[in-house]
């Protein structure tokens, strides 16, 4: 294994860098991705860009966990969209608007909104954000500020949720865990 010093770290100054000069996440991620790569290839591009798309990108596409997730993300998105256009978005908009008069009450909203809408750790900040982006704007909270109400209820709550993907998932690991420490039987012993 070679040891690359400072360039090894090259590529995440490069991103977040670039992040901060264009504010363009995607752009600045695939800079660094690719700076990366070019590093470890010996700084031919042309080998770099060949690998990057067969045996990275293909395959990241093609798998079927994230496949899944990217078809989850359109129909959440779509949804999300549906809801906009149908004017159900502004209705709710409306209706709870008049309670929602102060930063505490939109934070405190947004945060409960994230807890009771435990759809998936993917799925909540798609649907719970676009509702409370507008409240967020027309009270002058920052969207950083909704994006980590967002992060801290989504994941957190979705992990707790035993019959939705990661509290299936964390159950699996669980039994998993007990039956190779042999759990069952000490539990039977004892009983």
């Amino acid at each position: 294994m070679e040891n690359y010093g400072f360039l090894s770290i090259l590529p995440i100054i490069i991103a977040v860098a670039m992040a901060i000069k264009t504010k363009n996440v995607i752009l600045s991620l695939f800079s660094s991705v690719f700076l990366g790569a070019l590093i470890l290839l010996n700084y031919n591009p042309l080998l770099t860009t060949k690998t990057l798309m067969t045996d990275y990108f293909v395959k990241q596409l093609t798998d079927s966990y994230n496949a899944g997730v990217i078809v989850l993300m359109i129909f959440i998105g779509g949804f999300i969209e549906l809801m906009m256009r149908s004017g159900g978005a502004y209705a709710f908009a409306q209706s709870v608007g008049k309670y929602i008069n102060s930063k505490t009450k939109a934070q405190l909203s947004a945060y409960l909104a994230g807890i009771i809408i435990f759809f998936s750790d993917l799925g909540t900040p798609l649907i719970v954000g676009p509702i409370f982006a507008p409240f967020f704007k027309k009270l002058k909270i920052s969207k950083e500020k909704l994006a980590f109400i967002l992060d801290t209820t989504s994941s957190p709550v979705a992990v707790l949720v035993p019959f939705i993907g990661w509290g299936v998932f964390i159950i699996g690991l669980l039994q998993k865990e007990f039956e190779n420490l042999n759990f069952i039987y000490i539990v039977t012993y004892c009983f």
